[in-house]
């Protein structure tokens, strides 16, 4: 994947020192091209254009037309898919930031360890949001597809598997849900199981709790006690 990258700072020194750090990181198999602005208005005439970019590094205090959450909230009304990571030495702008939808907030200087976590984590979304994972089962002897990024969560009920999916239809078919879970796990790295019952979608986590988590159409899971700290990890290391 050739993944678009813009860094806006109006600080020309920051912008060319950010650029060198971002081209020493590990973006996997990807590719990468950086495009610098110091003001935000040819950034944004580049993305109206339809040359829009994955990942915009936006300084929140940037000087000139725009304010850094404004510009932001611009370019994600032109692109939605765009992943903005905001920029700043102070930490009082989470209001703002509510409104301009920050995939990440960077805290002034910036910090190489932090930067590459960050970059894995934008990648793994990236690569989330552009590419189709297709999962097939059998149904009543017919074999039928569905793409995972649809799937909120498996749901086994004795030999039955479920296929809850986030317009709120339900598929099923005979299987068991460790055999599903090993089959999902050669195609895509964000189910996870919560549970004998569960297999569940990370993407679609809206709230998490000590023992249960809640997915994105509302629908409360119980966390298995012998899956509990797996699951508690392995979601903390994603978001």
């Amino acid at each position: 994947m050739k993944i678009r990258i813009a860094i806006c700072d109006d600080q020309e020194i920051f912008v060319d020192h950010l650029e060198e750090m971002l081209r020493q990181l590990d973006f996997g198999n990807n590719n990468i091209s950086i495009d610098k602005f110091t003001t935000a208005r040819p950034l944004v005439d580049q993305v109206r254009s339809g040359n829009g970019y994955n990942i915009i590094f936006m300084d929140i205090d940037l000087k000139g037309d725009y304010l850094g959450t404004d510009t932001g909230s611009m370019i994600k009304a032109l692109s939605p898919k765009t992943l903005m990571m905001y920029m700043s030495s102070y930490e009082n702008y989470f209001e703002k930031l509510a409104h301009a939808e920050p995939f990440e907030f960077l805290r002034k200087p910036l910090n190489h360890d932090n930067i590459q976590d960050i970059v894995y984590r934008a990648v793994r979304r990236l690569n989330y949001i552009y590419a189709e994972y297709m999962y097939t089962y059998k149904s009543h002897g017919l074999s039928n597809v569905v793409n995972l990024k649809d799937v909120v969560y498996f749901e086994s009920q004795h030999r039955v598997v479920n296929i809850v999916m986030n317009n709120n239809t339900v598929s099923r078919f005979y299987d068991k849900l460790d055999m599903v879970e090993r089959q999902i796990d050669r195609i895509c790295d964000f189910f996870l199981r919560i549970s004998k019952s569960y297999l569940i979608n990370l993407m679609c986590i809206r709230s998490v709790r000590s023992t249960s988590i809640t997915m994105s159409n509302d629908i409360e899971l119980n966390i298995g006690r012998k899956y509990l700290d797996h699951v508690h990890e392995t979601i903390k290391n994603i978001r």
